[in-house]
């Protein structure tokens, strides 16, 4: 090691512009001056003769290109430029001269490998080896501008939140074990047998900061789920975390209404749309949907309303006495509802239809069939009687769902009150909007609506299924409800009459009671989620003793009831994840584009190669043995 030669790697000229300022004076035709850049050598510069080479100094996502004509006296610092390789970091002196940035010294600060130049040269930066992520980070235009995009965004957020009065107080990430939620990580300790747990959210902090008299909380807070991860999930993620004291859902909604509409305008790749369709009513800035009208009409808890003409009929709603001439019989009896889905001339589409019918082979409990004036379309449904359905009644039916010959009509069942969510024609319907199916254009603009009215709790899912004839239905367990939120959630004020908080749950009438939840959706991603919360400790406690039978929990969130039961006022909240808000502004497919250093569906962070082993001297601080 020449430790003379390295040192000069911390020496060097500063920055007098930066590349995009100088590509601006090339386009000024400014007159001739010295200028040094900083940045990367973007790809391998090309030497056209010994006495002339062109290169491009790259800064970011801005590039400008340098050219060294160096006489043959110069030979020494011409021949450099054209040996450099490809990424790497450079402090370059230039002449604008003549319209051109002319190389007077060119100092590398750092060496570069061929792995690099091969990678950058080939083309195939989109295939960066995962291992590498920083230099896909450098090199990937995209990528890297969805990173600096994200940093924009982040202190926009800060800005409004703050210039409507909320105050950024963090929370501890630190904390202990909850019942509430989603798998957790545990912390372990020094203590035997006591652990830490990293916050899902920090849903009771932000309680608690109500119950401390702080009047608009909010934090862009990192949480924490050991769950199964796929395309729009990772083990840590980021909310947008608020809540406020003396305050109703409508408050809440206004507030979030207010930043979402400045976030669009301000960085939004498409203009932010309020969403239209058949359920939908209107309100303030986003309308709202009803989580029963959504589940009936689209199938869905979180609806894309970039396809507003994609909703269901219920024939057993609108025809059902048609539905009993053509002999109709659930093929489940707890999932007695039929739905249709009607794809105006979807037959003469052979491509989207021959997608639609894979679909539809996969998910065994969805028919789609095309209306032709030949046959019957009606045939082999498992609906319906084996026998040729009558062909009055087929053109009855036709005529009840208003569909013509070359239209697709889709089938599939549900429960009257739906728990399965999304539904198999929800199902069908979001690959479709997904996929653009059965469009001739492509839908500009985002849709943004509230849904609200969910259950307050829900029956339990088991994960045994039901195989009725080959079509596989989801078993509930009536007799065990959960909250479908959190257990902090307030009931809608209008129920208080059918629930009078009965505590015995039989059957699905018995979830009629809903709660004061509403739900952000932007074109088919609920992007947040919140609610009123219940501020009187007594309700609280007769939640978790009586309804959801979880004596235990009275004594975990003791801390919260405690706040509750010393004049803790109404309050209201909501968490937007940011990291898919994000994916919707700058049109990501993946979380992942978003994140700089993300894990992979393993929960694993292949860059830095964690989580790792640790040695069994560390382990026993904390009292662990591995096997």
């Amino acid at each position: 090691m020449k430790l003379t030669k390295l040192l000069t790697r911390f020496k060097f000229p500063r920055a007098t512009h930066t590349v995009r300022e100088a590509a601006r004076l090339l386009e000024d035709r400014t007159a001739a001056r010295d200028i040094v850049l900083h940045g990367f050598i973007h790809r391998k510069p090309h030497a056209l003769s010994k006495q002339l080479c062109f290169g491009t100094v790259r800064q970011g996502t801005d590039t400008v290109q340098i050219v060294d004509t160096r006489s043959k006296k110069d030979t020494e610092v011409a021949c450099l430029l054209s040996t450099v390789w490809a990424e790497t970091p450079v402090a370059v002196e230039c002449k604008i001269d003549n319209n051109e940035l002319h190389v007077l010294q060119i100092q590398p600060l750092n060496s570069s490998s061929r792995l690099a130049t091969q990678l950058t040269t080939s083309g195939k930066t989109a295939n960066w080896p995962k291992h590498l992520r920083f230099m896909e980070l450098r090199c990937d235009a995209t990528l890297h501008e969805n990173i600096i995009r994200r940093a924009q965004i982040s202190s926009a957020v800060r800005r409004n939140l703050e210039a409507q009065g909320f105050a950024d107080i963090e929370t501890p990430l630190l904390f202990r074990p909850s019942p509430e939620g989603a798998a957790e990580f545990v912390v372990p300790t020094r203590d035997k047998g006591l652990f830490y747990a990293l916050p899902q959210s920090p849903q009771q902090y932000k309680q608690l900061l109500m119950a401390s008299g702080i009047s608009k909380y909010y934090q862009i807070a990192k949480c924490f789920r050991d769950e199964d991860l796929r395309r729009d999930r990772q083990p840590e993620f980021t909310q947008i975390d608020l809540e406020m004291s003396f305050a109703s859902a409508e408050d809440v909604q206004n507030v979030i209404e207010t930043l979402i509409t400045d976030i669009f305008r301000n960085y939004a790749l498409q203009p932010l749309l309020p969403a239209d369709g058949p359920g939908i009513q209107p309100h303030s800035l986003f309308p709202t949907l009803t989580y029963l009208d959504a589940m009936k009409l689209y199938g869905s808890d979180k609806p894309n309303l970039t396809r507003p003409d994609l909703f269901f009929r219920c024939l057993t709603e609108s025809s059902p006495q048609l539905l009993k001439q053509l002999q109709y019989k659930p093929v489940c009896n707890e999932y007695p509802e039929l739905d249709v889905l009607v794809l105006s001339q979807g037959a003469n589409r052979s491509d989207d239809f021959t997608q639609l019918r894979k679909f539809t082979q996969s998910v065994k409990r969805v028919s789609a069939r095309a209306v032709n004036s030949e046959d019957s379309w009606l045939n082999g449904l498992p609906f319906f009687a084996d026998t040729e359905p009558d062909a009055d009644l087929q053109t009855a039916l036709a005529s009840s769902l208003g569909v013509r010959t070359g239209d697709i009509v889709v089938f599939s069942d549900r429960q009257t009150i739906p728990f399965e969510v999304p539904t198999p024609l929800g199902r069908c319907r979001d690959f479709i909007c997904e996929h653009n199916l059965f469009s001739d254009t492509v839908t500009k603009g985002s849709r943004a609506l509230w849904v609200t009215g969910f259950p307050l709790f829900s029956p339990q899912q088991l994960d045994a299924e039901k195989n009725v004839n080959g079509r596989k239905y989801p078993v509930f367990d009536y007799a065990v409800p959960e909250s479908t939120h959190h257990p902090f959630t307030m009931m809608q004020l209008d129920d208080a009459g059918i629930a009078d908080y009965s505590t015995t749950f039989t059957k699905p009438e018995d979830y009629l009671v809903k709660g004061m939840h509403y739900d952000l959706v932007i074109d088919g991603m609920e992007v947040g989620g919140g609610s009123v919360r219940i501020h009187d400790a007594e309700l609280q406690r007769h939640v978790f003793e009586d309804i959801l039978k979880l004596p235990e929990s009275t004594m975990e969130f003791e801390h919260l009831l405690k706040a509750l039961e010393m004049g803790c006022p109404p309050h209201a909240g909501i968490a937007l994840g940011f990291d898919r808000l994000l994916t919707i502004l700058l049109k990501q497919q993946s979380i992942t584009s978003m994140i700089a250093f993300p894990k992979n569906t393993s929960g694993k962070d292949e860059t830095v190669k964690s989580p790792t082993r640790v040695p069994q001297s560390v382990l026993d601080r904390y009292h662990i043995q591995t096997s």
